[in-house]
């Protein structure tokens, strides 16, 4: 590092350059990188076109981005003059240089917090907002185990056996906070190209829910179990300790629960502004709110020291689940049409990147030995998750077409790609070597997972026998309903059935005492203008007092206020009389 800062200090002291003309060069160094990076993303996106026309499977459209960037960043390197001076590999350093001191491949080279302030957010709230959210409850139970218990469970087998290599098999920059740092950002998964694959093939929902439904609430255990262990600094004398370590357990659950809260708390006060005001007249306007509020849950996060990442999943969620039936048609279109843009913009753009990064970026640290180990590693460490999980889970279904099959266990397993979260985290620091060695570890992991297990999942899902949809109509939501077009009472039971004990204890609060305060029910969706908040106080009423203090509801609590405005009528028709 001295060589570094010698270098910043003979830069800033030294320049003999006019303010203006590097100001000039700088603006024109950033146009041609923005330039670049907009040409690497047409081209790519060309290719995808070439390839779906011509129905390629082996590569899918991440895999693309990755390769197309990898080329990319191969040949800016042999192009661009090998630099006199060392690469400034401190984000605090970079930061400090004076414009037009980089060439076209050191300003290739992004702020990590562009990943974390510009290209995460979309991504990660899209993964919220487009949630299937019927098949995520059905198989709550088994995605939160795999969530909380099983990133754990990668996070520390990854970090137990990459310090078994650093004491007994080979040298290691990495100390044991680092080993952990490591596990925990590594076991953050990215199967976009594995749910593509399943959605094209149809497979099975509850397969595609389960692997989904655990990436979505991975990235969000993932990044808080990173902040979380990143609070020990060996350095100055943080040791671990029993102490410190109820203390992580209460920094993981404060800053899990707490973003939590934040996300869902904007999701229901925008679903309550939206079904309690007329913007919906102003579709434009209506829009463009929703789209501000969902951002400033992650701001939010962000600010009062919590993540801002799982602020904006689950306001995602919430924004699905209880804002979207309140908003009009066009905005409904609209909101999901433009996430859906910048999540495809946005993650292609980040895979390019990670290919292009391998080249231009200069403060990486290749060891041969650590990276097959750690491959080696991520590998088993997944075993360890997915096969005693789905015991456990299969112990507590008593139904045998609940139950997690053994062809979808080892579906489970060859999902487990890794992506953008992975990559994010570990460019968030990169001025040791230990943080140079995992970034290029993580880069090769993300390479390897995305070619090689994203490239054949469609043999996978062929030699494993996995049906599809059409094959398994039992899943699919075929309701039977009566004369009236109502679904029947032996229907209700069978739907019901196929629900967890904890979705359908939540559902009965959500339907009964949540939605009509700040939604519409599935009754009301399509009703216009407001709804008087006498409802909604009448619901608060009778969800602290009871039912038995309060009249009971004939359907929801909005057919009230006809039954009273039809009472008061029919007294007004009796004095008239």
């Amino acid at each position: 590092m001295s060589a570094t800062n010698s270098f910043v200090s003979t830069v800033m002291n030294g320049s003999t350059l006019d303010p203006e003309v590097q100001s000039e060069k700088q603006h024109t160094t950033d146009s041609q990188v923005l330039l670049l990076l907009l040409l690497l993303l047409y081209f790519t996106i060309l290719v995808m076109w070439k390839f779906k026309v011509r129905r390629v499977k082996f590569i899918h459209e991440t895999g693309v981005s990755l390769l197309m960037g990898f080329l990319v960043g191969y040949f800016i390197d042999l192009d661009t003059p090998s630099s006199t001076h060392p690469a400034v590999c401190d984000a605090e350093l970079r930061a400090t240089l004076p414009p037009g001191t980089e060439d076209i491949e050191g300003e290739a080279v992004f702020d990590p917090e562009i990943f974390f302030y510009v290209l995460l957010p979309p991504i990660i709230f899209f993964a919220g907002y487009d949630l299937k959210q019927k098949h995520f409850f059905r198989n709550l139970g088994v995605i939160l185990l795999f969530a909380f218990i099983g990133t754990c469970i990668v996070c520390f087998a990854t970090a137990g056996l990459l310090l078994l290599y650093t004491t007994f098999i080979a040298d290691s920059p990495l100390n044991p906070n680092d080993c952990f740092l490591f596990g925990a950002l590594i076991s953050a998964t990215d199967p976009v190209t594995v749910l593509a694959i399943f959605h094209d093939l149809h497979v099975d929902d509850r397969l595609y829910a389960i692997v989904f439904g655990e990436s979505v609430l991975n990235d969000a255990v993932a990044i808080v179990l990173y902040r979380s262990i990143g609070e020990y600094k060996p350095e100055l004398g943080n040791d671990f300790d029993v102490a410190r370590f109820f203390y992580s357990i209460w920094v993981f659950l404060l800053i899990f629960f707490g973003s939590f809260a934040i996300g869902m708390f904007i999701a229901m006060f925008t679903s309550a502004f939206f079904k309690f005001s007329d913007i919906g007249r102003f579709p434009l306007l209506e829009s463009t709110v929703f789209v501000l509020l969902s951002y400033m849950s992650f701001l939010l996060g962000e600010g009062f020291g919590l993540s801002g990442i799982v602020s904006i999943l689950f306001c995602g969620i919430g924004q699905a689940h209880y804002t979207y039936v309140c908003l009009s048609e066009e905005s409904k279109v609209r909101t999901k049409q433009f996430f859906e843009l910048l999540n495809f913009l946005a993650e292609n753009f980040i895979f390019s990147y990670i290919g292009l990064n391998f080249f231009t970026y200069k403060c990486h640290k290749w060891d041969a030995s650590f990276i097959s180990w750690s491959v080696f590693v991520v590998l088993i460490s997944r075993l360890f998750h997915v096969f005693p999980l789905s015991w456990i889970s299969n112990k507590f279904r008593k139904q045998s077409a609940k139950k997690i099959s053994k062809p979808f266990q080892y579906m489970l397993w060859w999902s487990g790609l890794r992506g953008a979260i992975a990559f994010a985290l570990a460019m968030r620091n990169t001025s040791t070597v230990a943080h140079q060695t995992i970034l290029s570890t993580t880069l090769v992991i993300v390479l390897f997972t995305v070619l090689v297990f994203g490239g054949t999942t469609g043999t996978m899902i062929n030699y494993l026998g996995i049906p599809n949809q059409l094959q398994t109509p039992q899943d699919n939501a075929y309701v039977l309903t009566n004369e009236n077009g109502e679904e029947t009472e032996e229907e209700h039971a069978r739907i019901q059935a196929q629900k967890g004990w904890l979705a359908r204890k939540w559902q009965g609060i959500d339907k009964k005492y949540i939605r009509p305060c700040i939604s519409f029910t599935d009754d009301n969706e399509n009703m216009e203008g407001t709804d008087s908040f006498s409802s909604v106080l009448f619901t608060i009423k009778h969800f602290f007092i009871g039912s038995s203090a309060v009249p009971q509801m004939s359907g929801n609590v909005f057919e009230m206020d006809n039954e009273i405005d039809g009472n008061n009528k029919d007294d007004n028709d009796d004095n008239d009389d």
